[in-house]
C-alpha cells in the first residue's frame, strides 16, 4: 500500500501561502490541509479565508476564535457542515453554554462544543451531556490530579456520549493507562489521552485492546520510529483502526514524503503524526462506517494534540514532562 501524500502536500502550499502573514504555525496549516483532504473536499481559498474572518469576529479579545485556532475550526467547518456559519453560530452558542456549566475558557472547550454539535443526541438536554462530561472528566481527576485539565474535555465529551455509568468507563480508562506503563511509555497527559482513545473501543474485549495497543507499540520500536508521549495518540489510533495489523512500512513511507517538502523538512513531531492520519485514511479507505466514526476521533485527536502542545510552548515546559 502507497500512502498519496502529494495532495496533502499541494494542499498546504495553498494554505501556506494564503496565510503566510497570520504565522498559523505548522500544526495548524497541516492541520488545515488534512481536513479538506481527508475528506476529499476542494481547498476554497477564498471561502476559507472569509470563514476564519467570520469566526474571528465571534470572539472577544482574549478568546481562541481570535487566534490560530480560528483557522483549523473554520477548516472544519467548511469541510463537515453544508451551512458552515450557521454551524459557527451553534458550535458558539454551545460554548457559551459549557461556560455557563463551569467548563474553563479556551480551546479545548470550543473543541468539545464542535464535538456537541457533531455528535450529541439532540433529544437529550445539554445538561445532562456537560453533567456527564463533567462527571468522566472529575472521575478523571481524581485517578490523575495533576494531568488532568481542560485539554481532557472533548475526549471526556466522546465517551460521556456513549452513556453508561462513569465509574466503569474510568475504571476502563484506568486499566488502559496502567497497561500502557507497564509498557514503559512515560506516564504523561499524551498517555491517559491514550487510554481514553483505547477506551472508544467497543468492538473488542480489554485484553484485546490493550495487546492491539502493545503491538502497535512493539511494531512502532522496531521500525525505529520516533517516539515521544505527542505520539501516544497515534498509537491508540492505529490499535482502533487497524488492530495488530503492522503498517510502519507505509507510516515511514508517508513520513518520508512529508518531509521532503522544504516547509516540513525541519519539523521533528507534526510530519509523523500526519503520516499515522494519512496511513489510517488510506486503510480505511473501503470501510466507509469505521472511517466515519474515526474521522471525528481523529479530528479530535488532532485538536487535542495542538491545544496541549501550544499550552507547552507558552509555558516553557515539555509535553508529556509530567507524571502520575
Amino acid at each position: 500500500m502507497t500512502v498519496a501524500v502529494e495532495p496533502v502536500l499541494d494542499t498546504y502550499d495553498e494554505v501556506k501561502k494564503l496565510l503566510r502573514w497570520q504565522f498559523p504555525g505548522t500544526g495548524v496549516m497541516l492541520m488545515t490541509a488534512s481536513m479538506y483532504e481527508l475528506r476529499g473536499e476542494p481547498f476554497d481559498a477564498e471561502r476559507f479565508l472569509a470563514l476564519a474572518d467570520t469566526v474571528k469576529k465571534k470572539g472577544t479579545w482574549f478568546s481562541p476564535l481570535k487566534q490560530s485556532f480560528r483557522f483549523s475550526l473554520a477548516a472544519n467547518l467548511a469541510t463537515s457542515a453544508d451551512d458552515p456559519e450557521r454551524a459557527l453560530a451553534e458550535v458558539v452558542r454551545l460554548y457559551e453554554a459549557l461556560r455557563r456549566y463551569k467548563f474553563k475558557q479556551g480551546t479545548a472547550t470550543y473543541v468539545t462544543a464542535m464535538l456537541l454539535h457533531k455528535k450529541a443526541d439532540r433529544d437529550t438536554p445539554l445538561e445532562e451531556h456537560a453533567e456527564r462530561t463533567q462527571a468522566l472528566h472529575r472521575g478523571m481527576k481524581e485517578k490523575h490530579p495533576f494531568l488532568t485539565g481542560e485539554t481532557d474535555y472533548p475526549l471526556a465529551a466522546m465517551l460521556a456520549m456513549r452513556g453508561g455509568e462513569p465509574e466503569p468507563v474510568i475504571e476502563r480508562i484506568e486499566y488502559f493507562y496502567k497497561g500502557m506503563a507497564e509498557e514503559r511509555l512515560q506516564k504523561s497527559n499524551e498517555l491517559q489521552m491514550m487510554s481514553h482513545l483505547l477506551s472508544l473501543d467497543d468492538a473488542h474485549d480489554d485484553a484485546e485492546v490493550l495487546a492491539n495497543a502493545a503491538a502497535q507499540l512493539e511494531h512502532w520500536k522496531k521500525a525505529k520510529l520516533r517516539l515521544k508521549p505527542v505520539h501516544y495518540p497515534s498509537l491508540a489510533m492505529l490499535a482502533l483502526a487497524v488492530g495488530s495489523e503492522d503498517v510502519t512500512a507505509e507510516i515511514k513511507a508517508a513520513e518520508a514524503e512529508l518531509k521532503k517538502h522544504k516547509g516540513l523538512r525541519w519539523e521533528q513531531d507534526w510530519p509523523l503524526v500526519h503520516a499515522v492520519q494519512l496511513t489510517i485514511h488510506d486503510w480505511l479507505k473501503d470501510d466507509e462506517a469505521l472511517r466515519t466514526t474515526l474521522y471525528t476521533t481523529i479530528e479530535t485527536v488532532q485538536e487535542a494534540q495542538q491545544t496541549a502542545m501550544l499550552a507547552a510552548v507558552t509555558a516553557g515546559v515539555v509535553v508529556g514532562g509530567n507524571s502520575g
